[in-house]
């Protein structure tokens, strides 16, 4: 048999990585990204995109939403093919959208006619990542204990529809994704309830943040584009729930 203490050294070393994964990611999908230069699309598109309150939901470059993944260097993380496709109001764009990226939307997207969307994708594709890159402060476990009672408790309706809404209000979206579908800054998590559990997910679901960096780590030189959660153990067992649901669904 295995000594214990090897195999606590495999399993942090294993934790470890995945941590060390989650940060360097960020890293990786923007190196050597260059934003296009600004254009006479680009202004017209950065209109409609303050006209229709875009920043409610996402940043574009150290101010906005978190409900939405980060669109600050977005050219070097997704195709115009994908934006459009997701954007744009009409059946062949909606086809398309579900046929490349697998399944229905858990978070429908507001859509612009064709004429729109292309000029607000003009104006995305110039926007350069922050100066002083991305920084994720991955999930780390709980300091204190959860409500283990509450946790087996068994998911019901209520509690998954709770969850996801937590899962899109907290600003999960801002890194993780779901069906091809949010932030690339951390691992996907389609499947993370049949690789990691229940206990696990819920271990860790508070704690993470990500920001934009400007020229230092001062909080008056950068913006917070994921705040960390603070949820309370029912919420955490809802999207514990959630995730899980969608595991499920695979």
């Amino acid at each position: 048999m295995m000594p214990s203490n090897l195999k606590s050294q495999i399993l942090l070393s294993l934790v470890l990585a995945e941590l060390l994964t989650i940060s360097q990611f960020a890293i990786a999908g923007e190196k050597g990204y260059l934003a296009l230069p600004v254009s006479a699309d680009s202004k017209a598109g950065r209109l409609i995109f303050q006209k229709n309150n875009c920043s409610q939901c996402h940043t574009a470059s150290t101010n906005g939403g978190c409900l939405g993944p980060l669109l600050a260097g977005i050219g070097g993380r997704r195709s115009k093919e994908f934006i459009l496709n997701r954007i744009t109001a009409g059946q062949a764009e909606e086809r398309e959208f579900a046929a490349l990226y697998g399944q229905a939307e858990l978070m429908p997207h507001p859509r612009l006619p064709r004429k729109q969307s292309s000029l607000v994708v003009s104006y995305l594709m110039t926007l350069p990542k922050p100066k002083g890159g991305f920084t994720v402060k991955p999930h780390a476990v709980s300091g204190g204990p959860l409500n283990t009672a509450a946790l087996a408790d068994q998911p019901n309706a209520q509690s998954i529809a709770a969850g996801k809404k937590l899962f899109y209000t907290a600003g999960c979206m801002s890194c993780h994704s779901i069906g091809k579908v949010g932030g690339q800054f951390a691992v996907e998590l389609d499947d993370v309830g049949i690789r990691k559990g229940r206990q696990y997910i819920a271990d860790r679901v508070n704690g993470a943040e990500m920001l934009t960096l400007g020229s230092n780590d001062e909080y008056n030189q950068r913006g917070t584009s994921m705040p960390p959660s603070n949820l309370n153990p029912a919420q955490v067992k809802s999207v514990t729930d959630f995730l899980m649901s969608v595991s499920a669904k695979k």
